[in-house]
């Protein structure tokens, strides 16, 4: 369909620019397929819709289209001509990446991305200018399922509401900024550690090398192959997290998935349950491992049993008074919290956290607030408030720290037993 458009009106866009309008593209076409309008004749249509038309059943909203087409015409315009103003907004993204690189301790260094970015901040120009945005039908699944793609796209757009003098920009657009950050951040996270797998399969007619070879591709950024076995060698368990073998085997120490030789899908769903078991176990040891640099009684509180602030907003008040106090921390902190949670609010399902990365206090801690019974914010019902106040030297280590609070304390039965807690000698044995 867009290269239809393209010849037809005789546009050309560079490859960066086309990925650009593609994925807005594509957005735009799924909320229309979800809320369809009355197609008009076609002989009214514009062009783009036109095309559209020739293919679809469907006509996109029309003020998601005009959207579209001002972002087409935009990079057509650009094509050619390297302004001030590009080298201006160039400068900006790098400066931008390097702040973020610094908060999250991210290691973008991506010439493509950094282009893509700029095309994407011209057309987020372009749209903040005339006070219209396309709504983002994957914005509630990022926030849900992604919580730190979205908070690290909440954090670029507060840099960028600065730069460029905006009070803030809507939710819909923070999430088109998290697709194009988490794009650049799953790349770069497949260099990540992976769960070392052992695999024991028969050597017969190549059965080792081809079972192998779809295991790694089925599961390649999860799972590293650190050795390959037969049936009759002895196995060496402390070395790797993942058994996969096609032969009889048990192991009370290493998690293992026996599978048949023709890998069903049956087979490919044991092993990826594996790996959430070994994902999850570990996520619970980096938790218990933690905790006491993190978390401390003096600023743990049970919500039915004080007397604390009914309302959500004057509840952080509240937290963040009290760590200023009893940690010496300098009130900007309070201003920081705030000014995050106006951007994008930090309820994810049950659990807030509340949380800042812009000030950093000499000592780490993070404040708790269980609930049984429940906070009511809004529509939103909170079982447990976490408000995170980290030092320099621990920030990187607490990134991924943060990412496995929300991970584990997602699960419903572990929330449950911590919300029900009376004290916090009961919280640190549940999560210890």
């Amino acid at each position: 369909i867009l290269d239809d458009y393209l010849t037809i009106k005789s546009y050309e866009l560079n490859g960066l620019a086309k990925f650009n309008v593609l994925v807005h593209f594509l957005i735009i076409i799924n909320t229309s397929s979800q809320n369809l309008e009355t197609t008009q004749e076609v002989e009214e249509l514009t062009t783009l819709q036109k095309v559209i038309h020739s293919y679809l059943d469907f006509s996109p909203i029309q003020k998601n289209l005009q959207i579209l087409e001002d972002m087409i015409l935009l990079n057509v315009k650009q094509k050619h001509i390297q302004t001030e103003d590009t080298e201006e907004l160039l400068t900006f993204v790098d400066s931008l990446i390097s702040e973020l690189n610094n908060i999250y301790s991210l290691n973008i260094d991506n010439e493509s991305f950094k282009e893509r970015l700029m095309l994407h901040l011209k057309n987020l120009i372009s749209r903040m200018n005339t006070g219209t945005y396309s709504r983002n039908p994957l914005k509630e699944t990022i926030i849900q399922q992604s919580p730190l793609i979205f908070d690290i796209a909440t954090s670029c757009a507060i840099i960028v509401c600065k730069y460029f003098h905006w009070e803030r920009l809507p939710k819909d657009e923070i999430a088109y900024l998290a697709l194009h950050l988490g794009m650049e951040i799953s790349r770069l996270s497949k260099k990540r550690s992976k769960i070392q797998t052992l695999l024991m399969i028969p050597e017969y007619s190549s059965l080792q090398h081809k079972l192998s070879a779809k295991i790694q591709t089925l599961f390649e950024d999860d799972l590293v192959v650190a050795k390959q076995l037969t049936d009759n060698e002895i196995i060496d368990e402390s070395k790797v997290d993942l058994i996969i073998t096609c032969v009889p085997y048990s192991s009370l120490n290493t998690e293992f998935v026996i599978i048949s030789p023709f890998l069903s899908s049956e087979d490919s769903n044991k092993i990826a349950s594996s790996i959430e078991k070994i994902m999850y176990k570990k996520r619970r040891i980096l938790l218990s491992n933690q905790f006491d640099k993190y978390f401390s009684n003096e600023l743990f509180h049970v919500f039915e049993k004080e007397n604390l602030p009914q309302d959500y907003l004057k509840l952080i008040t509240f937290l963040c008074d009290e760590i200023i106090e009893k940690r010496d921390i300098d009130p900007k902190f309070k201003e920081k919290v705030f000014e995050r949670e106006k951007m994008a609010s930090t309820i994810f399902k049950k659990i807030a956290i509340p949380h800042q990365f812009s000030y950093f206090p000499k000592e780490s801690s993070i404040s708790v607030v269980v609930s049984s019974k429940g906070i009511r914010w809004n529509d939103k019902e909170i079982k447990l408030l976490l408000l995170p106040c980290i030092s320099e030297q621990d920030r990187k280590e607490f990134n991924q720290f943060y990412e496995v609070l929300l991970e584990v304390f997602d699960n419903e039965v572990f929330l449950k037993k911590l919300i029900n807690v009376n004290n916090f000698a009961d919280f640190k044995s549940i999560i210890k």
